[in-house]
């Protein structure tokens, strides 16, 4: 597998992972303290665990939405820094088409989550499909570039 792939894969598990398998450890650090912040500012794995059992109206009572609309924002910068440092040159530059995908689809999915069903789940994997799915199809294309 693929530098790119494999740290893209470390973002998603949790933000930080990523730089943390580039090497970047200051970068690291940070955002593993962002997200720390973010996480437990917005109450998301509580919003998760709630979705998950099928308590949605939960979700809306517990979880800070104001602050919840910029966190799809930094998931995907996330990520895109994860990928486009894994290696050296730049990726594709079409690639960052489905991160931008990602994060618009996380941020409406905020806005309009009390008329998704599983919101927090559902906009989640939809994000981390794009993610991967643009991290898979310009990975094949960086390695003809790079």
């Amino acid at each position: 597998m693929n530098l790119r792939i494999l740290a893209v894969i470390c973002s998603i598990l949790m933000p930080g992972f990523g730089q943390l398998f580039n090497r970047q450890y200051a970068k690291a650090l940070i955002l593993l303290l962002l997200e720390l912040g973010l996480n437990s500012t917005i109450h998301l794995n509580h919003a998760i665990r709630m979705d998950l059992i099928g308590h949605d109206e939960m979700i809306f009572r517990s979880t800070n939405l104001e602050i919840a609309h910029f966190y799809p924002g930094f998931y995907v910068m996330n990520t895109w820094d994860a990928f486009s440092s894994a290696k050296v040159g730049q990726p594709d530059p079409r690639s960052v088409i489905f991160f931008i995908a990602a994060g618009f689809i996380g941020t409406l999915s905020v806005v309009f989550s009390a008329s998704i069903p599983n919101p927090v789940v559902t906009s989640g994997l939809v994000m981390i499909g794009a993610i991967l799915l643009g991290s898979i199809i310009f990975n094949r294309s960086s390695l003809v570039t790079s």
